[in-house]
């Protein structure tokens, strides 16, 4: 899935890295990569993007969700 800029024709491309890293790895001119919920991709993901993005100026962005750190056992309304 793309969307194209009618007046800049910046094109956003969407895809997944899970499955479609063949794919990226063949892709060139991207000035940003942006990896949506990092924490969930592998250590060799990056092996693939990097390649990817290797002009001048170019950026790799990962976004990562917040992990729950609260995550409890017991329920918080137990009184017992």
């Amino acid at each position: 899935m793309a969307i194209r800029n009618r007046l800049t024709c910046i094109e956003f491309i969407f895809k997944r890295l899970r499955h479609k890293s063949t794919e990226i790895k063949s892709m060139e001119g991207i000035d940003l990569f942006w990896i949506e919920e990092a924490q969930n991709i592998s250590k060799s993901s990056p092996d693939v993007v990097i390649p990817t993005i290797c002009e001048p100026g170019s950026q790799l962005i990962y976004t990562f969700n917040r992990m729950n750190d609260l995550v409890r056992s017991e329920s918080p309304c137990d009184d017992s």
